[in-house]
């Protein structure tokens, strides 16, 4: 059980059935009281276990957005702006998109000694993704998507399919998506680079240069700072700045977003952007107004 302490409010009630509330002098572990088959949950005390609570309506929770500043510089390692980033589970790999080559850094983004060539297959490589088994670069100058090992060793290229001046590349688990910066979209493919006919407009967003997915949203970077979020259905949420004169490719580990910079100073930002999670409770720590009695609700 995760549960999360709350800010404080005033409401009153009764309860027999999941749903109802009322005030209770009981003893609780960590704002959960149970008996005879009970769930009560103290109201200011919320539980992320929803599949413990089925008949418990279910809320969604949102993080607060954090700029945590520059995670760390590319600097030493290119001359130039890094286009994309992207985390392998295990190291970020960092395209250079001047020098056409692939920059490998540990967990807390000191670099490997690791750098790749790209430049066979394309001169200016931006976005990148890895699919948990292997890479994909976009590449502009080709109008191609190019498939590597997960050393960084070319397999392919592939020309997709609806897809002009690609910018940004992400998986969602099961697809590629692919930014299309001229036509304003979003264009999805399988794993054999084959479109599966599904595509998001973007036209809300501006200049598009790069593509994240995390949590059913899509991550979109333009090129004067700003980070939107899309739905998976295509609906626009919000932006919010990142302090950057221009943004590139991004990625999530534990989480938390990673935006390439391309002017200086060049490196990896680091946010805590909203996350909607879902919760059963009741966010507000309530008393009751006649006995002064902590409110509890009925969860299961």
């Amino acid at each position: 059980m995760a549960t999360f302490q709350l800010a404080q409010v005033k409401s009153v009630g009764g309860g027999s059935i999941v749903g109802d509330f009322k005030g209770m002098y009981v003893t609780d572990v960590n704002g959960l009281y149970e008996k005879n088959g009970e769930s009560w949950l103290r109201n200011g005390v919320i539980d992320d276990d929803v599949a413990s609570y089925p008949d418990a309506k279910t809320l969604l929770r949102e993080t607060e957005y954090q700029d945590l500043g520059e995670f760390f510089s590319t600097a030493g390692e290119m001359a130039n702006g890094c286009a994309s980033v992207e985390w392998d589970g295990t190291n970020f790999w960092v395209v250079d998109w001047i020098g056409d080559s692939v920059y490998k850094y540990d967990s807390v983004g000191a670099y490997t000694g690791t750098s790749i060539s790209v430049n066979a297959q394309d001169a200016t490589m931006q976005g990148i993704a890895w699919d948990g088994i292997n890479f994909w670069l976009c590449g502009t100058n080709s109008n191609q998507i190019h498939k590597y090992t997960s050393a960084m060793s070319f397999i392919s290229s592939h020309t997709p399919t609806g897809v002009t001046d690609p910018y940004g590349i992400c998986f969602d688990g099961t697809s590629l998506w692919i930014a299309s910066r001229a036509t304003t979209s979003l264009v999805e493919f399988d794993l054999s680079m084959v479109a599966t006919g599904s595509s998001l407009d973007t036209s809300g967003v501006g200049d598009m240069v790069g593509v994240s997915f995390n949590g059913g949203i899509f991550y979109i970077s333009d090129n004067a700072g700003e980070i939107y979020r899309l739905s998976d259905a295509g609906v626009l949420l919000d932006k919010v700045l990142t302090s950057a004169s221009a943004n590139a490719g991004s990625t999530f580990k534990d989480d938390k977003l990673y935006v390439a910079q391309t002017t200086i100073p060049y490196g990896i930002k680091e946010f805590i952007v909203p996350l909607a999670y879902p919760y059963v409770g009741i966010q507000s720590q309530d008393t009751d107004a006649s006995t002064g009695l902590p409110i509890y609700t009925r969860i299961k």
